[in-house]
């Protein structure tokens, strides 16, 4: 369950003097939030004792997800408009997401790639292109020592409204993120 509290103010303040204020009632509500269900598919192809390869498929259908008034108060509001604009926004996607790793003594290698569909609907202007990712990485692996070095880079390009869709057009974005982790353990 979700509980919000909300209040506005507003103040402007013009250069003759004048200024304003306005103030809203304080408000508050609880709901509960159901995610889209979401199905994975894994499948791995072991290469001897030197290298494996991964393929995972999922769907997830985000015209599923809806809110819902909270149990706990007796609040009457069915959120059927929020519903109904879920479900003519969104679609379900299919992913893919596929990865290597192979052994070559104490160093081991990896590479992959990743699909993720955007989730709203062709006919909404907000729809962009799909988020793909590339992977590597590579490791040094000892009885009592590893070292792995991992790095992720992402694009996608993405709409979205700054302000009222009655009143702008939507706004253009490629969105690029580049990531790294670097692992070090010690085990005794």
């Amino acid at each position: 369950m979700l509980s919000d509290a909300y209040s506005y103010s507003l103040s402007t303040n013009f250069r003759a003097g004048d200024s304003y204020t306005e103030i809203s009632p304080e408000g508050s509500f609880s709901y509960r939030v159901n995610t889209p269900w979401s199905v994975l598919a894994s499948a791995v192809y072991q290469v001897q004792k030197s290298g494996i390869i991964s393929v995972d498929y999922g769907y997830t259908d985000f015209r599923k997800a809806r809110l819902r008034a909270s149990d706990e108060f007796s609040d009457v509001y069915d959120f059927a408009q929020e519903n109904d604009v879920i479900r003519g926004n969104f679609q379900g996607t299919h992913s893919l997401r596929v990865g290597t790793e192979w052994r070559s003594g104490n160093w081991y290698f990896r590479g992959g790639g990743g699909y993720f569909p955007n989730a709203y609907a062709d006919r909404d202007p907000r729809q962009g292109t799909a988020y793909k990712m590339y992977t590597g990485g590579i490791g040094f692996r000892k009885k009592h020592f590893s070292i792995d070095l991992a790095l992720t880079y992402g694009q996608r390009d993405t709409k979205w409204y700054q302000y009222s869709p009655a009143l702008v057009q939507a706004t253009s974005g490629q969105l690029t993120d580049v990531r790294s982790l670097v692992t070090v353990s010690l085990r005794p």
